[in-house]
């Protein structure tokens, strides 16, 4: 069986060709590219303190170094033992949301048909300035109530659209003309310090209007496609596409895919799409 641990992936199990010097049932490979020690008989030992000993995390691929494995919020030992959710997979039944959205928001992580009534999305924003978009549809899209979670924490809002740029000030709100945050948009918000925003709302359409030249848009999906693959049903050329994360630009050139570093579209993000005419982007 073959075990990840973030991008880091090992083949660890009981069955012939493991090795496993120390007789503790974990295979030595794993064991080291774990950060612990092959020569131990460790298999009890809990250094993270998840309820999960490093036995059990071999056998369900958590990492023993770390009680939340897959960064959804719950710990390992809960994963197993109290929800029998996976704790090497942070949305175990695929339905969109993460383990520990559904049980904090009173659903059943290993039932997917529930996730679409309520789903939410936590979009990570650096101190400084940040392209983001909002890949659900709130209860409202008054940009006061969607923002409310960073209250304080923003500097200014800006959205542009065919040629006109608009602003929210949360320092002067009667001088500011951005009032909604919508899917479908991308947005520059500059923060005062980190913080994440987190959505919740309905499924969006899959179809966003692009206009001749340049647009700030969003992208509306809850999981990440490659960029050419997102692009598939883009009814006219599209002449650049760029991302800002992180305070790093990156670029795809249809001309020249491979020497491009934008690779795909991402949840939460924001993109600038340069279009030959007006055109509709739907999702495959």
């Amino acid at each position: 069986m073959v075990f990840c641990i973030g991008m880091l992936c090992v083949r660890g199990s009981a069955s012939a060709g493991m090795t496993d010097l120390d007789g503790d049932g974990m295979d030595d490979g794993w064991e080291r590219a774990v950060r612990l020690d092959p020569g131990a008989n460790d298999q009890d030992g809990d250094p993270d303190g998840d309820g999960l000993s490093n036995l059990e995390e071999y056998r369900h691929g958590g990492d023993p170094l770390d009680p939340d494995s897959d960064g959804d919020g719950l710990s390992d030992g809960d994963e197993v033992y109290l929800y029998g959710t996976n704790p090497a997979l942070a949305d175990t039944d695929g339905g969109g949301r993460s383990d520990g959205q559904e049980v904090a928001g009173g659903g059943n992580p290993l039932n997917p048909d529930d996730d679409a009534a309520g789903q939410s999305v936590s979009i990570s924003l650096q101190a400084g300035w940040n392209m983001f978009s909002i890949p659900l549809t709130p209860p409202s899209a008054d940009v006061v109530e969607v923002l409310a979670p960073i209250a304080g924490a923003h500097k200014a809002v800006w959205a542009y659209s065919r040629g006109k740029w608009r602003c929210y000030d949360p320092a002067h709100p009667a001088l500011s003309d951005l009032e909604r945050i919508e899917p479908g948009r991308g947005y520059w918000i500059n923060m005062k310090v980190a913080r994440r925003l987190t959505v919740s709302g309905a499924p969006v359409a899959a179809s966003i209007p692009l206009y001749g030249g340049w647009n700030l848009v969003g992208y509306n999906s809850a999981h990440p496609q490659s960029v050419e693959k997102a692009l598939e049903e883009l009814d006219c050329d599209y002449l650049s596409i760029w991302s800002f994360r992180m305070g790093v630009w990156r670029v795809f050139d249809p001309e020249n895919p491979q020497y491009s570093d934008l690779t795909e579209f991402a949840p939460g993000d924001g993109y600038w799409i340069e279009t030959a005419g007006d055109c509709q982007w739907r999702l495959p």
